[in-house]
């Protein structure tokens, strides 16, 4: 019974280490498929290098949704939302987990990232039938990752994901002991 439960412990401890946080604040992955959807492009792999290292590359797909400047403006919002810092911060909630300053913030950004858009789509070419399924499209991606502040659910289950790691090691090691080392 004893060799389960190590194994049990060996296999979690992949879940519990650093990298599990660094998982949770990556928004690499996600704000590279907005852009990819701004530009109008997807990025597929096109063969591996001598090293066996995949090599992609990117592919227009369709029109894009804004020129160059549009992209790299509306990129520069979403990158201001929706980053491993902002993930840290906090919006109070009530009993039941409904908190006023979310709602409050994401009408805010609603409205703030849909005058950017309107106001500019002559000098970034967005296409009126493109205008709503930007702001949609972006508004939906920063919605869920926000509420990640709410009630400060995600900082409290970093402390539980720190706290299982130091007990695993504490475990593994036999406990604390100062004359350890020391032999009778």
């Amino acid at each position: 019974m004893e060799g389960l439960n190590d194994t049990a412990q060996m296999s979690n401890e992949d879940y519990t280490t650093q990298s599990i946080i660094q998982i949770r604040l990556d928004t690499k992955s996600v704000l590279d498929q907005i852009e990819t959807y701004l530009k109008g492009t997807q990025v597929i792999q096109d063969g591996t290098s001598e090293d066996g290292e995949a090599i992609y590359r990117e592919v227009i797909m369709a029109p894009p949704k804004a020129n160059k400047k549009g992209v790299y403006d509306i990129m520069g919002f979403v990158k201001s939302k929706v980053n491993p810092q902002v993930v840290q911060g906090f919006f109070a909630a009530d009993q039941k987990g409904v908190s006023r300053d979310y709602i409050r913030y994401m009408d805010d950004v609603h409205e703030s990232f849909s005058d950017m858009v309107i106001e500019n789509t002559e000098e970034w070419d967005v296409r009126d039938e493109d205008l709503g399924g930007i702001i949609d499209t972006i508004i939906q991606l920063i919605r869920p990752f926000m509420t990640r502040l709410i009630g400060d659910r995600e900082r409290g289950s970093y402390a539980n994901t720190l706290k299982m790691t130091e007990s695993n090691t504490v475990k593994e090691q036999g406990g604390f002991s100062l004359f350890r080392s020391h032999k009778r």
